[in-house]
């Protein structure tokens, strides 16, 4: 029992170790290192343990007082304790017998509080991951173009000023983008650290919010604040993202914007934007190509006068006390001062004669973007939608019924990404580990027991523990993230060591006590242990489901999980699996006494056949 106890814990974790994506690389060390643990007290337990009691337990030992050298020590709350124990197995005795009077309705009862606690899963939601407090904001800056430095550090010291003023600040960073070649108009952010969560009465959600409130005051930039999560940040900018792709850059645009339109109008959503960055200003120069090739004017004599004549072009260099000097040729900066005086710039063409600039282009105001996204030779955009709530299956089942509505052009089509996506594939994932390692402790079960339907009765109450793992959640308002998941997983292999102690017994004592008394007895000879593996677990797993410290908030929902599958899956299981047992154990007398009556019959008409044909022999002789 204690092997096979120990064996089916760590099976289940091979399955979550050896699986693929974002499971097996958050989890795969803490799978490999609680196999080791477990084997590593597997060893001790059967081996360190008894040698220490050989060598430390002499004598007797008293359940009222210890004893430290001549002194006695009286217990006060052991025996207070010992007599609740003995009142819990008394109330016990009495209840599975009257439970064993009426197996199918307790049985039928047990189903009705599974496929309630069932129902329980549409409450509580799906994410991703919990949402983290790591005491980290981050404050982004977006500045219209031709914003002087000057400028912006007027409007982001304003910002760091009441940023500086914040009780829970523990260090803040402050950086400004200039003009460069890639970005015009500049922009800047603020990197806030908090101090720790437990010096602290406000969240990092709540500090951001109200950073985002005072910054809505300003003017003269966009400003935006949040929370940061250093792994959510890997899947992207919103809860789902939507990628949209066509040929045509502008009709793909006008198709997000319409199609971002429609999902703000869902009431789930709270937000839906176009992860898309206006460029700077430019001015398109574009050639009349009838009337300049009367000049006799080209495209690239064009671009090339232009450039000349702004920009200048070295025309001599000339030596100069032995240092060689360029000399460079442009017009006046008048010319470069505005688009009428650009437009005046004259050009000579291939025929000589001299044309303006205005005369032969036209001339367009545009932004210029800051990259063209290609995928699979398709240019597309990405829609970033943001949840109002915490449950992002609702999300994507809204999202989904909003574009396979939409009417897209020929030619254009859309994918989805992001975190729910991730969700989707990860919890795809890990249902086939579950899978898995019901599979595996199965195997192992049917293999000690020696009997497929022993390990079917063990299995049953794996159900229930999802029950009260369901329940728990609810309760504790968490959702059904990755880490509880995780925590269903672990249940698999904890949850079916009560119920292993309890079919042991039955297995051992049936024939000495009579399978009624063994049924009984099981469960009352069995519950300290039951109960004290169960506490233990329980209590051992209180500090990870409170979420203590920066990040605790991740394992939570697993430790919840654990705490609510395994208490409930203990009191279900004292009384599920001796009425179970008695089922199928009756069943199975069943066809063994109809085999029995069947093989007598055969044994009756085969000795009656070789009666009559002892009889036709005697006959044949005495003719």
């Amino acid at each position: 029992a204690v092997l096979m106890s120990t064996l089916t814990t760590v099976i289940v974790f091979l399955p979550v170790a050896l699986t693929e994506g974002m499971a097996s690389m958050m989890f795969a060390e803490f799978c490999y290192t609680m196999i080791i643990s477990l084997m590593a007290s597997l060893v001790v337990a059967l081996t360190v343990v008894p040698m220490l009691c050989s060598k430390m337990l002499h004598g007797t030992i008293s359940t009222s007082y210890l004893r430290i050298g001549r002194r006695r020590y009286r217990y006060r709350l052991l025996p207070r304790f010992s007599a609740m124990i003995a009142r819990l197995i008394d109330f016990y005795d009495r209840t599975v017998r009257r439970a064993l009077k009426h197996r199918r309705k307790v049985f039928t009862a047990f189903i009705c509080v599974f496929a309630a606690s069932a129902v329980l899963l549409g409450f509580v939601g799906w994410e991703l991951l919990p949402a983290t407090d790591e005491g980290t904001v981050n404050v982004t800056f977006e500045f219209p173009y031709g914003t002087s430095l000057e400028t912006q550090d007027k409007i982001m010291g304003e910002l760091e000023d009441y940023v500086l003023a914040l009780p829970e600040l523990d260090h803040v960073s402050l950086s400004t983008q200039g003009i460069s070649s890639m970005a015009l108009s500049g922009g800047g952010s603020l990197t806030i650290t908090l101090c720790d969560r437990d010096q602290r009465s406000r969240t990092t959600t709540q500090i951001a919010e109200d950073i985002e409130d005072f910054a809505h005051k300003m003017t003269g930039a966009k400003i935006s604040a949040g929370s940061s999560s250093s792994i959510m940040s890997m899947f992207g900018n919103g809860d789902l993202s939507i990628y949209v792709m066509g040929k045509d850059y502008d009709k793909l645009e006008d198709v997000c914007e319409d199609l971002a339109s429609r999902l703000r109008s869902l009431a789930i959503v709270e937000k839906a934007e176009l992860q898309i960055e206006e460029g700077n200003p430019e001015i398109r120069i574009k050639l009349d190509r009838s009337t300049a090739s009367h000049y006799g004017v080209t495209a690239y004599q064009l671009a090339n006068g232009l450039s000349s004549a702004l920009n200048g072009s070295t025309a001599t260099k000339i030596t100069i006390d032995g240092s060689e000097i360029s000399v460079n040729l442009s017009l006046n900066d008048y010319y470069g001062q505005s688009v009428e005086n650009l437009k005046q710039i004259v050009l000579t063409g291939n025929y000589g004669t001299p044309v303006t600039v205005g005369q032969i282009a036209e001339f367009e105001y545009d932004n210029a973007p800051m990259y063209i996204g290609r995928y699979q030779q398709q240019r597309y955009m990405v829609i970033n939608v943001d949840g109002a709530g915490d449950d992002l299956s609702e999300l994507n089942a809204a999202v989904k019924n909003t574009l396979e509505r939409y009417p897209f052009p020929d030619g254009y089509f859309y994918e989805n990404s992001g975190v729910s996506e991730t969700m989707l594939e990860t919890f795809t994932s890990l249902g086939k580990a579950l899978l898995v390692a019901i599979l595996l402790v199965f195997l192992l079960l049917a293999a000690q027991f020696e009997s497929a339907l022993m390990a079917l009765v063990v299995l049953m109450s794996i159900p229930f523990a999802m029950s009260g793992a369901f329940l728990a959640l609810f309760l504790t308002g968490k959702a059904l993230s990755l880490t509880s998941f995780l925590g269903l997983i672990l249940l698999v292999g904890i949850v079916v060591n009560n119920a292993i102690l309890l079919v042991e017994f039955i297995n051992q004592h049936k024939e000495s006590l009579g399978r009624s008394e063994a049924l009984v007895q099981a469960g009352k000879l069995r519950l300290r242990p039951i109960l004290m593996t169960t506490l233990t677990t329980a209590v051992g797993m209180i500090p990870l489901s409170l979420g203590i410290g920066n990040g605790g908030e991740m394992l939570a929902p697993m430790a919840i999980s654990i705490i609510g599958g395994i208490m409930t899956s203990t009191v279900i299981t004292l009384y599920l699996i001796p009425c179970l047992y008695s089922l199928i154990d009756d069943r199975k007398q069943r066809r063994q006494e109809a085999r029995a009556r069947k093989e007598e019959e055969i044994r009756l008409l085969e000795e009656k056949w070789a009666s009559d044909d002892a009889a036709e022999k005697g006959a044949g002789e005495d003719a």
